[in-house]
């Protein structure tokens, strides 16, 4: 009788690990697992699953399936805190220059193969493009910059996006000024150095 049972158990504790129609099926094998009722089961989390032991010793099954982990969620927390540190630095620093008219700063903080999606316009492509880009707006006029950050999120380790509201300033050629209000989504890079960069960024107007 007691060999039957531990044949039994063992039987269980291999099955176990079989998946049925997609997902580990613990109740299918449960008639047979009644039959040694006696035996008591614990959990312990192990990488993708549960490891469960008898408290018969020597039999040991696996269940994989998610479990919750909280380092999970906290190394979540530290990538998103991480980049919203980078992505301000990066809005003071693009601010600074723009008030400054120093587009190869501002350039500077785009990546080397940056696409640029603004208004009205093709794609510019690169730091030298990037760079024309913002010298030419300041040539039109533009000399000021405020820049929100409304929503910031981690999209995995070195990288993040931002949804943002801007408003440019203008002075026209009467000598008054203006504000252009927009919106952007921007994908943004942390490259070798540490310093986060704008990778992908789109901008457009909001009509007033």
């Amino acid at each position: 009788m007691g060999t039957d049972s531990r044949k039994e158990e063992s039987e269980v504790c291999v099955d176990i690990n079989r998946p049925s129609h997609g997902r580990t099926n613990i109740e299918s094998y449960s008639a047979r697992a009644l039959r040694a009722s006696e035996i008591d089961w614990t959990a312990q989390p192990i990488m993708g699953g549960l490891q469960w032991q008898s408290n018969r010793g020597g039999s040991i099954m696996e269940t994989h399936e998610p479990v919750n982990n909280q380092s999970d969620v906290a190394a979540s927390a530290d990538r998103d805190n991480l980049a919203k540190e980078g992505i301000r630095k990066f809005n003071e620093t693009v601010t600074a220059a723009f008030r400054n008219q120093d587009a190869a700063a501002m350039a500077s903080l785009w990546t080397e193969n940056a696409r640029v999606l603004p208004p009205g316009q093709e794609m510019i492509t690169g730091r030298a493009a990037v760079q024309a880009f913002w010298q030419s707006g300041f040539d039109h006029g533009a000399y000021d910059l405020v820049l929100e950050s409304p929503e910031i999120k981690s999209l995995g380790d070195g990288m993040a996006y931002e949804i943002g509201r801007n408003i440019v300033r203008v002075r026209t050629v009467d000598g008054s000024s203006i504000d252009v209000p927009g919106k952007s989504l921007c994908i943004f890079r942390r490259e070798g150095d540490g310093v986060w960069r704008a990778d992908v960024d789109i901008f457009n107007s909001i009509k007033s």
